[in-house]
């Protein structure tokens, strides 16, 4: 006996929760089911949810498609409804970027001219630094002498993530 409806695997709705195994129908609790059967039905689950998932994502960008048509053809790219508001870039959104060394040397040359404000230049062009780190780098810095104690207080320690299990479904074997 082979079961492929995901949900019928399942039953939460009892006190203990019981799982059914997809091979064999038989049902058991969860907490006696054999760790293969219950990776088994959270790859039955998860290819389940990617299915979903992929025919809306396709759902949505079939009717955002159209949607965008009619915002270009009205030249608006904001719809609102009871609850929602929908937004599109226009269509030449993007299509025009700048080299930020170049214009932050001419926009110079034009503040030293008189031309524009020293704030007009830095409202449109500014320098920007962010300092990122590699720990492979660090974890070889920690190794000479002396430099691990000096770098402690730049240490960060950050709190644990929430613990997931990850599924990765081979849609051949199910």
């Amino acid at each position: 006996m082979t079961i492929n409806a995901p949900l019928d695997l399942i039953h939460l709705d009892m006190t203990e929760v019981q799982i059914v195994n997809p091979t064999t129908g038989e049902s058991k609790p969860i907490t006696a089911t054999e760790p293969e059967v219950l990776a088994l039905v959270l790859g039955m689950i998860q290819a389940s949810i990617d299915d979903h998932l992929r025919a809306l994502y396709e759902a949505k960008r079939v009717v955002g498609d159209e949607t965008i048509r009619r915002m270009d053809r009205s030249a608006k790219w904001t719809i609102k409804a009871k609850g929602v508001e929908v937004s599109a870039p226009s269509p030449n959104a993007g299509a025009t970027d700048w080299n930020a060394e170049k214009l932050d040397e001419i926009l110079g040359v034009l503040v030293e001219e008189g031309v524009i404000d020293r704030s007009a230049k830095i409202a449109a062009v500014w320098p920007d630094t962010v300092y990122k780190t590699d720990k492979r780098a660090i974890t070889a810095l920690l190794k000479i002498p002396g430099v691990a104690a000096r770098c402690e207080p730049a240490r960060i320690e950050n709190p644990p993530s929430d613990r997931k299990v990850k599924v990765t479904v081979d849609r051949r074997h199910l």
